[in-house]
């Protein structure tokens, strides 16, 4: 050996030992090793000293100052509250920590290689095997720091932690050198691609390998150093992090790291192992959350690849697992159409005969409740998919299928322990099918509504009786009642659409007197005065005394429960009431007189806020009553255009408002009232109804860009700034130009 090596290995071995000892300790005041050359042949070695704050405290983290740690910023507001931003400070303090592993073990793994180039053959020192061995063990620290800097990165929740934690996820299977870089999936890059031939010839390769010795990996390792990859919770962390992301493609980034962990799986069958059916429900999820256009067929594809894997029997993917069902059927939004309807029907069938069959090994979620699935959700969002399917005739009874079935599944849980999941029977499921549109004289489905209600009823019954068995059926509210008492509104029969009607009404202060639970509510009577108007359309006597059928219903309400005051609905309905044809002209005058007293009552009331408000629906029934009822044209048009001035004001002009004001004037005066384009915000600021934004009653079309507030997956707006931007580019281009020509002129005027 030459002085120059021998030199350099001493100064080596003194600085490893010195690192050895300190390198792994957080303490304050170490000294630490800097690679500052990666020349091995004449390697410089420098030491700079490093303050190593150990933070036990809240206030020893707000005395540091800001830093930022591999591009996500921390500064003193995200750890002014620990318990409110402890994941912010834990992600600060694991990155952190990171990098001072990291650096430990580079160095190490350049110790071992300079010792390793430099060492004569035959000359075995023990400070090489001691380098290796400590290098290994430092690359483990390094994985377990990884891991933590990834968990943690991924609950920030900040706008790019998901994009931070795919990186750091990326880093950490490329700092085994073992693992091939190139990839059809790449994680954490900029541009994100997924072929469906490759991933098809991915499982293709697979399934024809599948079964053979995996005794070696099929990629020949260039080392077998025993460095530690990422586990299948390193990456399960990072795809919960694009769960949450606000990103409208991250289905796309979910699925990518999922086809990157089958390809490793089958690259490197030793290292790896295949996902589990939890981590295809979590990239579902994913889809669910964005408003990614083809996020229904990227599940559908999703289910083909979990099936052609669960049909290999590989551990832990279970053909029809709940939990990925259940976020496949929670991804759909809406049914509108019967493709989408037959898909969901088919995701439910599967889920609810699984989790009605004996206990089968599954797996067992995050989402769980004592090691079962909760699919009370899942059950819900079916019922509510059905509830509004008003294109399909047979939805009131899959609607109603549903439900049983969820309530089947509930009474399997309580009688036996053996099933996967569990659900619990909220009261929202019930009222969606209670309050669910169907059509005129349904008597099937009217039938069915009235006995779920009678349910409801019983289980408060057996809750007030001690002797009777307990039912897990939630007891009704007000709006069980009041979604009833609607429906009821379709029977054809009007004496047993009043008799019905009549009889949920009774039931409901008949309970309320034996229950204090059932609070008092005027929703009841709002329905039962909407339902009278309702039908009073078909029977002229209902609509000859439908003031004193109003005012009975007020006067009851009043008796039942002498705190309820009619409310904003209550007038609303009083004054749609007065709008009520019942063929006797006759009446027009007093129907006027009654409708301006009850507009006045609640004007009065707004002015003062105080009690009952104004809504732009009594605007709108105001002005039709005016329209029926005021027989003078010219009185009859100041009118409206006083109420519709006054609707202005409050900020109630709504479509129908609007409508009624361009009925009872001229076209000119129509657009000398609101002018020609957009309406002022202002005139719509407190329209709960349909809402117009433009003068010709529309909220939109072609050549109206209006601003959308919230989320757009449009380009319009970036169109439009960048048209703004040319405009005014084109404005400084002309000024330029005509600065040139006076400057020209002048010249032309001094020679």
């Amino acid at each position: 050996m030459t002085l120059q090596i021998q030199k350099n290995i001493r100064l080596f071995h003194n600085f490893y030992k010195r690192s050895r000892s300190k390198c792994s300790s957080h303490l304050t005041n170490f000294t630490k090793p800097i690679l500052l050359s990666h020349d091995y042949s004449s390697m410089i070695v420098q030491t700079l000293p490093f303050q190593w704050k150990n933070f036990s405290s809240a206030k020893d983290i707000q005395q540091a100052n800001p830093i930022s740690v591999r591009g996500i910023k921390f500064d003193h507001q995200d750890v002014m509250d620990v318990e409110v931003n402890e994941a912010a400070v834990r992600a600060r303090v694991k990155l952190d920590i990171l990098e001072r592993v990291k650096d430990a073990a580079d160095q190490l793994k350049a110790m071992y290689i300079f010792s390793m180039s430099k060492v004569e053959h035959g000359d075995k020192l023990r400070l090489t095997d001691n380098l290796s061995d400590d290098w290994i063990s430092k690359e483990g620290e390094v994985a377990d720091a990884f891991s933590k800097a990834i968990k943690y990165t991924a609950k920030l929740r900040t706008q790019d932690s998901a994009k931070k934690a795919e990186q750091l996820l990326r880093e950490m299977i490329a700092r085994h050198n073992s693992i091939q870089s190139r990839s059809r999936f790449m994680i954490g890059s900029d541009k994100y691609e997924l072929n469906d031939e490759d991933i098809d010839d991915l499982l293709k390769l697979i399934e024809k390998d599948f079964g053979k010795s995996a005794t070696k990996s099929r990629m020949m390792e260039r080392n077998r150093s025993g460095i530690p990859v990422p586990d299948i919770n390193d990456f399960t962390n990072v795809l919960h992090a694009w769960a949450s992301s606000k990103v409208r493609k991250k289905g796309i980034y979910a699925e990518v790291i999922l086809y990157r962990i089958i390809e490793l799986a089958y690259l490197y069958p030793e290292k790896f192992s295949m996902p589990h059916s939890n981590t295809f429900g979590l990239v579902v999820k994913c889809y669910a959350g964005s408003t990614f256009k083809d996020a229904l067929s990227r599940i559908q594809k999703l289910h083909a690849t979990h099936n052609r894997l669960a049909g290999l029997s590989y551990p832990g993917i279970v053909q029809n697992d709940p939990f990925l069902l259940m976020h496949s059927i929670k991804s759909v939004n809406n049914i509108n159409t019967k493709s989408e309807y037959m898909i969901v029907d088919e995701w439910f069938d599967r889920l609810h005969s699984y989790v009605m069959q004996p206990s089968i090994e599954s797996n067992v979620s995050s989402e769980s409740v004592k090691g079962k699935i909760d699919l009370t959700g899942a059950y819900s969002s079916i019922i509510r998919y059905y509830s509004r399917m008003r294109w399909a005739n047979d939805a009131p009874q899959k609607t109603f299928d549903a439900l049983q079935r969820m309530i089947s599944l509930a009474q399997r849980c309580k009688e036996r322990d053996d099933s996967c999941a569990t659900v619990d029977l909220k009261i929202n499921a019930f009222n969606l099918f209670l309050g669910m549109s169907t059509t005129f004289d349904d008597t099937t489905t009217m039938e069915q509504k009235l006995s779920v209600l009678d349910s409801m009823v019983l289980a408060v019954n057996n809750c007030l009786d001690s002797t009777a068995t307990n039912t897990l059926t939630p007891p009704p509210n007000d709006q069980s009642f009041a979604s009833c008492i609607k429906a009821i509104s379709t029977i054809k029969d009007t004496h047993r659409a009043i008799k019905e009607a009549e009889k949920v009404v009774d039931t409901f202060e008949s309970l309320q007197q034996q229950n204090s639970a059932i609070e008092p509510s005027t929703k009841i009577y709002n329905a039962l005065i909407d339902f009278y108007i309702d039908i009073s359309a078909r029977d002229k006597k209902i609509a000859h005394n439908l003031y004193s059928i109003c005012d009975d219903i007020c006067n009851r309400m009043k008796t039942q429960t002498p705190s309820l005051e009619p409310d904003a609905m209550t007038h609303t309905l009083l004054l749609k009431s007065c709008t009520i044809n019942d063929g006797n002209v006759d009446n027009k005058e007093q129907k006027f007189q009654r409708a301006r007293e009850i507009f006045d009552k609640i004007s009065k009331h707004h002015e003062k806020e105080e009690g009952s408000k104004l809504n732009d629906k009594c605007y709108f029934y105001m002005m039709k009553c005016v329209t029926q009822n005021v027989n003078d044209p010219e009185e009859k048009k100041k009118q409206i255009i006083q109420l519709f001035s006054q609707a202005g004001s409050g900020g109630f002009v709504s479509s129908d408002v609007l409508k009624s004001l361009r009925i009872n004037t001229t076209d000119d005066e129509y657009k000398k009232i609101v002018g020609d384009g957009r309406l002022a915000d202002r005139w719509v600021a407190n329209v709960t109804s349909a809402v117009a934004l433009y003068t010709d009653g529309t909220s939109g079309g072609a050549g109206k860009n209006a601003r959308r507030k919230g989320k757009s997956t449009s380009d319009w707006a970036k169109k439009q700034r960048q048209r703004d931007e040319e405009i005014k580019r084109r404005k400084i281009v002309k000024a330029e130009k005509k600065k040139k020509r006076m400057i020209k002129v002048e010249m032309a005027s001094v020679k």
